[in-house]
C-alpha cells in the first residue's frame, strides 16, 4: 500500500506543478519515502488502534480517492489542443476581428477609402467614377472635395470649381473646401478673389497650414517678399517641425528670400 501512496503522491506533483500534497499537510509521511507514523494502515483495517485513528484514515483515503477521480475526469473533458491546432484557432480569432472591423465600416465609407486610393495613386478617371456615384447618393462634403481635386489634377478647372463651391455650400464651415478653391483661383489668374478664398480658410481653422503655404505663393508673385516670408514661416510652424522634402524646399525657400 506505501507504492500505492507514493504513486498517488507523485501523480499529484506532476499534475499540478509544485504543490505541497493532503498528506504532507497531515504529517502522515515523514523521513525517506513513506515510513507511516502510527501504522495507521494497521490500525485501518486490523484490530488494533483507537476509532479516531480509524475515522481520520477513512477520510483521507476517500478524501484522496476522490481528488485523483476528479483530476482525471476534468483531464478527460478538457483535452488540451495541440499547438498546431491552436496556433490555428487564435490566427482565426485574428481574422474574424478583421473581418468584424471592415464589416462596421459603411458602404460609403469603403467607396471612399477605395476612391482616394485611386486619387492618390493617379488613377484619377477611376477616382472621378467612384467619386461620382458617392456624390450621386449623398456621400458629402468629404466626396464632393475629392471629386473636386479628381478634375483639378486632370485640368478640367471649371469642373473642379464648381464641386469645391457645392462643398461650401454644403458646408460653410469647410476649411479644406476654402483652401482648394483659392488654390484653383490662383490657378486660373484670379489672385484676389484666391486671397479672400484662403483668407476665409485661415479664418475657419488657424491651426490649418496649408492655406499659408498658397498665400505665401502668392505674395511672393505680387512681390510682397515680406508677407510671404511670413506666410513661409507659419506654414512650417503648424507642420510642428515635420522634416520632409517640403519642409526642406520652404526653409530653403525663405533663405532665398532673405528671411533667415
Amino acid at each position: 500500500m506505501s507504492v500505492i501512496m507514493r504513486a498517488l503522491k507523485k501523480q499529484s506533483r506532476e499534475g499540478e506543478g509544485e504543490s505541497v500534497s493532503l498528506c504532507d499537510d497531515e504529517g502522515f509521511f515523514t523521513g525517506k519515502d513513506s515510513y507511516i507514523r502510527e501504522n495507521w494502515l494497521h490500525s485501518l483495517f486490523g484490530g488494533g488502534g483507537s476509532k479516531k485513528v480509524k475515522l481520520a484514515a477513512l477520510a483521507v483515503l476517500f478524501v484522496s480517492l476522490f481528488a485523483i477521480s476528479f483530476y482525471i475526469w476534468t483531464k478527460r473533458s478538457k483535452p488540451v489542443p495541440p499547438p498546431t491546432e491552436l496556433a490555428e484557432f487564435n490566427e482565426s480569432l485574428k481574422t474574424k476581428d478583421k473581418d468584424e472591423g471592415k464589416a462596421n465600416l459603411s458602404k460609403d465609407e469603403v467607396s471612399l477609402e477605395r476612391a482616394y486610393a485611386e486619387y492618390k495613386g493617379g488613377n484619377f478617371d477611376a477616382a472621378i467614377d467612384l467619386f461620382k456615384k458617392l456624390v450621386e447618393s449623398g456621400g458629402g462634403v468629404e466626396a464632393i472635395n475629392g471629386l473636386g481635386l479628381s478634375y483639378l489634377k486632370k485640368g478640367l478647372y471649371s469642373l473642379a470649381e464648381e464641386e469645391f463651391r457645392k462643398g461650401i455650400e454644403l458646408n460653410p464651415s469647410c476649411a479644406i473646401c476654402f483652401n482648394n478653391l483659392g488654390y484653383l483661383l490662383s490657378l486660373k489668374g484670379d489672385v484676389a478673389e484666391a486671397k479672400k478664398s484662403l483668407e476665409r480658410s485661415i479664418a475657419l481653422d488657424p491651426n490649418y497650414g496649408d492655406p499659408h503655404f498658397n498665400m505665401a505663393v502668392l505674395f511672393e508673385k505680387e512681390g510682397d517678399v515680406r508677407s510671404a516670408v511670413w506666410h513661409y514661416k507659419k506654414f512650417l510652424e503648424l507642420r510642428g517641425g515635420v522634416k520632409d522634402d517640403v519642409g526642406d524646399m520652404v526653409t530653403r525657400r525663405i533663405s532665398e528670400l532673405g528671411g533667415e
